[in-house]
């Protein structure tokens, strides 16, 4: 059924950025609202979307940023668990991801 989609997928990435931009952020900003009927969402996409402009711009590579936001939580988790199961606090004294202070 994919198969079916190759060609109008095609024809539409085919077109010029200034028409393919205007049809994108009005679909980005219907599904950022559409999620919890919030616009709150809604500044939170145009804010990282800001963001994520600037950094292209700029010239900062994208690796580092994807994994940082995939492998980020995860760190916290692991440090989180370290501050809580450990006599010596790996966090210095102070645990930032349970905002304890423990000595």
């Amino acid at each position: 059924m994919a198969i079916v989609l190759v060609k109008p997928c095609v024809k539409l990435f085919s077109l010029p950025r200034t028409l393919l931009i205007p049809l994108i952020i009005p679909i980005c900003v219907i599904g950022a609202y559409a999620v919890n009927l919030n616009y709150f969402d809604v500044y939170i996409m145009l804010a990282a979307g800001l963001v994520g402009y600037l950094l292209h711009r700029y010239g900062f590579p994208l690796a580092p940023m994807v994994l940082a936001v995939i492998l980020g939580p995860r760190r916290t988790r692991t440090c989180a668990g370290r501050c809580m199961y450990s006599r010596i606090n790996p966090c210095g004294g102070f645990c930032p991801t349970t905002g304890s202070a423990r000595f």
